[in-house]
């Protein structure tokens, strides 16, 4: 397993805005302040990624590909990141930012997990209309936080989301080796 860690708000920009309360979501994120550095980024996170030889890839960052959440989706990386993720067989996204535990599957090989309820869970689901219906596979807003954990076994790669206390919420699909996806 390699678990790849990025800066998203390098990619796609602060969501704070200067010297004021509001929070941009993340369609309304202005992109990089530094387009080189986000540049060296992502071809650092293409060699990467191409180098790789694991049989699962987990890529993190701090803001999600998709959410159905109150940030939402994050335009920058679903333009951007997502093509990466498909192309190199990455197994899994992980995010935070989006106070809230979800697994997204749009079909493209690669499971969106938000696990941002450490410390509260918010039950907002203000984009649900962002992704394909049948793509929201598991979301809580409920509950004193959460948090996942990963398992790799002969079976595959198996993603448990858990509430504050430990309690098993839900149990990801076994992912498949990349040798032995298509």
């Amino acid at each position: 397993v390699q678990f790849v860690m990025i800066d998203t708000v390098v990619l796609s920009g602060n969501c704070h805005v200067e010297d004021s309360e509001e929070e941009l979501l993340g369609n309304q994120l202005l992109g990089p302040e530094d387009p080189e550095l986000a540049g060296a980024q992502m071809e650092w996170i293409e060699a990467t990624l191409n180098a790789s030889t694991a049989e699962y890839i987990v890529v993190a960052g701090h803001y999600p590909v998709y959410s159905i959440c109150e940030h939402g989706p994050t335009s920058f990386l679903v333009d951007n990141l997502k093509p990466l993720l498909e192309k190199y067989k990455v197994a899994a996204y992980m995010n935070g930012h989006d106070h809230c535990a979800e697994h997204i599957d749009i079909g493209d090989g690669v499971q969106y997990h938000t696990i941002g309820s450490a410390h509260e869970n918010n039950d907002d689901t203000s984009h649900k209309d962002t992704i394909p219906s049948k793509a929201l596979k598991f979301h809580t807003g409920v509950g004193k936080g959460g948090f996942a954990s990963v398992k790799v076994d002969a079976s595959g790669m198996t993603i448990y989301h858990r509430d504050g206390d430990g309690k098993l919420l839900y149990t990801a699909p076994a992912i498949l080796p990349r040798s032995k996806r298509n």
